[in-house]
């Protein structure tokens, strides 16, 4: 077992106040350290005897008591960068001969309870840290001190130095300051959606919760990443009721959502073609079934049964300086003069519209590694066009919208204490 000791400055209230243990009095009690190293400021010096003798008031209790060669001058026991400068250096030494060291954080000036404060949660080293509270647990402001009272007489009136005594120790848990900020770490970057960098920063930190708890909030986590990876359904897409093609769609859109939400624009304006072309398939299909016929999985325009259809496009296309391919599969710009034939009046023809809007731009960015303006209005809307979209061929639910958001505050409850 490690040799245990204790480090502590000395504070005006040291060694007895009010007939109870004072601070290092108390904790010297309640933990029983093998040695005590006492840091002395300039003018606490002047009480080191008493601060001795109450510590060897301690029945059955043998410390060793070390005076710490360094003494902390008057004028900088107010200064915490210097505080916590002196006191590092003091805990660090001790620590290296691999002592447990315990700190006294409530002795001593706000100053010197602020370093002790924060070496003990960002040291990494082996440390505990104990506050005091007072004997009634309410400030000791008006209470004065009895640093002129003979110590002998203070000793014998001390209330505290019985076997029964009351234990008034609060530990300050180092691991519980780092998981806190494992906690706020996680949540920002779950509030960013950015679920894969939330997984890594939980990975190997304790975040206080069960290993139940944990492995499922992993498992939600993993299942989500693994389907934005690879475009697989998310899970409640999965499970919905919808057909093959609704889901794929409705997946496809909250994939889309997502990147708008992390403002991944470039993703968002190379998926939405691919998304409108989709959605514009499943319309035709269930409305003019037969238009469209697929050859190794790519769509045609079946020019068989919808010669008026072919006629009117042909002589569209014409009007603009182009020509009717047959022979070649069909994409959004056709599929926008298709519907602006047969539904020239249509919503759907609107939004497809738009999304024509961005094509050049989208073939930029895509091909030629143009550089998307965060303030591109345009960009910043297609999310929204794309759940337009959804909902001509899809009657789904308004909490979809908000299927990312959700997620979030399930997150947030599952490492809630």
């Amino acid at each position: 077992m490690n040799l245990q000791t204790l480090i502590s400055c000395v504070g005006d209230t040291d060694p007895i106040r009010n007939f109870y243990d004072s601070p290092l009095l108390h904790i010297a009690r309640g933990i029983r350290p093998e040695k005590i190293v006492i840091v002395h400021s300039e003018r606490s010096q002047e009480k080191h005897d008493n601060i001795v003798q109450a510590l060897n008031s301690i029945p059955d209790y043998y410390p060793e008591i070390v005076t710490d060669k360094r003494t902390i001058k008057n004028t900088d026991i107010f200064l915490f960068d210097k505080m916590f400068e002196v006191l590092s250096k003091i805990i660090q030494e001790y620590a290296r001969s691999e002592e447990e060291i315990i700190l006294n954080l409530t002795s001593a000036t706000p100053q010197i309870i602020s370093a002790m404060f924060s070496i003990n949660r960002i040291s990494g080293l082996n440390v505990r840290a104990y506050q005091v509270a007072t004997p009634s647990n309410t400030s000791n402001e008006g209470i004065k001190h009895n640093n002129q009272q003979d110590i002998q007489q203070l000793i014998e009136s001390n209330k505290d130095n019985r076997k029964d005594y009351n234990n008034r120790l609060i530990e300050d848990k180092a691991e519980k300051f780092q998981q806190l900020l494992v906690r706020k770490t996680f949540l920002d970057l779950i509030r960013e959606y950015d679920y894969e960098g939330a997984v890594q920063v939980i990975s190997g930190n304790d975040l206080m919760l069960s290993k139940k708890k944990k492995g499922k909030l992993h498992h939600e986590l993993d299942n989500l990443i693994k389907s934005i990876k690879t475009q697989n359904l998310l899970p409640e897409v999965e499970n919905s009721e919808f057909d093959v093609s609704q889901k794929t769609i409705l997946n496809a859109y909250l994939l889309i959502s997502l990147q708008a939400k992390r403002e991944l624009n470039t993703e968002v304006l190379i998926r939405v073609k691919n998304f409108a072309e989709f959605i514009v398939e499943m319309y035709l299909d269930k409305n003019y079934n037969g238009l469209i016929v697929r050859y190794d999985g790519k769509p045609y325009l079946n020019t068989e049964g919808f010669e008026d259809v072919i006629l009117k496009l042909q002589y569209s296309l014409k009007k603009a300086g182009n020509e009717l391919n047959t022979d070649r599969y069909l994409s959004l710009p056709l599929y926008a003069e298709i519907i602006r034939i047969i539904q020239p009046d249509s919503s759907l023809l609107k939004l497809i519209d738009k999304v024509n809007g961005v094509n050049t731009f989208r073939n930029q960015v895509a091909h030629g590694f143009k550089s998307i303006n965060m303030k591109n209005s345009r960009v910043k809307d297609l999310a929204e066009t794309c759940w337009m979209l959804l909902l001509i061929v899809n009657d789904v639910d308004e909490k979809w919208r908000s299927y990312f958001e959700d997620k979030n505050k399930v997150f947030k409850e599952m490492i809630s204490y």
